[in-house]
């Protein structure tokens, strides 16, 4: 009978073990199901399968309760004890491979937030979910240093064109003061009739001459005005590409290229209405000067005429300087964007 009794606690003592290390295991396997998918969950089920083959119900436990009695709880609390031991363990083991990479991702986040590009990214050798996270974090922060510094260095001259587009707007203005100027002189000559007829008819020889060549500066203006236009749309278009493969970083940047590239288009289209304008008032000022030439015998004449011309290149003077103003305006426009841009791309360090 003693025999029996110390056999069954010796089985009892083997079925507690059994029992306790499943528990823990089979906690393990459910909280590393996503982190090692098919392997722990196999070893799971299989212990589990352990434990329904080895009779653990209820009536066990309440004959081992009569049997063993201060030993059975004496084990009990042993059996704890190791299971909290296994679980210490399965906790370490949760913090370096799980928990450490995970707050580390938390930190560069926030430095990343913060503008910081120049971040210390190793290679995490580790081929798991969040070893895979990590990676694609780190690729991520790689690319999209270089693609701040293109959007900078495509900033800076952006900037530059602007500047210089301004500049050449300054230079039409001054040519249409010059222009306004010389209709108001050809009026003034056009009253003096023909006592003064041959020095006016050498003042506008001359006076032609200039306003060709000032047409001619106004057309090389527009068209450098519009190779210009076409570059910052360029530059537009390579920033919409940059902001695109920033993705979600880059999602207000692409509105802004958008806008700047629409704003070139404008400008496109404002500096062919300059040279339609150009050639307008070529065409006007030609018409002008055959009058003048065809009326040299009749003076009064050679005075109305010289007069309706004067008037239609002070229209066309004033046409033009909206028009350049207008141009000005959307320079302006240009630089503020320019300037908010780079307001922008200060926030990051690189």
């Amino acid at each position: 009978m003693f025999i029996n009794d110390l056999f069954s606690i010796f089985l009892l003592m083997e079925q507690s073990i059994i029992f306790i290390s499943i528990a823990c295991l089979l906690s393990l396997s459910v909280l590393f199901y996503k982190y090692r998918t098919g392997v722990v969950f196999r070893i799971g089920i299989s212990i589990a399968i352990i434990a329904a083959y080895s009779g653990l119900t209820v009536d066990f436990f309440n004959y081992s309760h009569l049997f063993l009695g201060d030993l059975y709880e004496v084990f009990i609390i042993i059996a704890v004890i190791l299971g909290i031991i296994l679980v210490f363990i399965c906790g370490l083991y949760l913090s370096k491979t799980i928990i450490k990479p995970i707050n580390r991702l938390i930190y560069h986040s926030q430095q990343l937030a913060d503008g910081n590009l120049v971040l210390d990214l190793e290679e995490w050798d580790k081929n798991d979910e969040i070893g895979k996270l990590y990676e694609s974090f780190r690729k991520l922060v790689s690319n999209l240093g270089p693609s701040i510094q293109n959007i900078t260095l495509s900033s800076n001259s952006m900037n530059h064109v602007i500047h210089e587009l301004a500049s050449d707007v300054e230079e039409i203005n001054t040519s249409s003061e010059e222009i306004s100027v010389i209709t108001q002189q050809l009026s003034h000559g056009a009253k003096k009739q023909s006592e003064m007829i041959d020095n006016s008819l050498t003042q506008i020889d001359n006076l032609i001459e200039l306003f060709e060549t000032k047409l001619n500066d106004i057309n090389g203006n527009a068209t450098q005005i519009e190779s210009i236009a076409s570059q910052v749309n360029m530059l537009a278009l390579n920033a919409s590409i940059e902001a695109a493969r920033a993705g979600e970083y880059g999602r207000g940047f692409a509105v802004v290229a958008e806008n700047i590239r629409q704003l070139s288009a404008n400008t496109k289209g404002t500096v062919d209405g300059v040279k339609n304008t150009t050639e307008s008032l070529e065409s006007s000022v030609s018409i002008s000067i055959d009058n003048i030439k065809s009326s040299l015998t009749i003076l009064a004449t050679v005075s109305k005429n010289t007069a309706n011309g004067s008037e239609e290149v002070s229209a066309a003077t004033e046409e033009q300087t909206a028009t350049t103003e207008e141009i000005n305006a959307r320079a302006q426009e240009l630089g503020n964007v320019a300037n908010q841009l780079e307001e922008f791309l200060s926030f990051f360090k690189i």
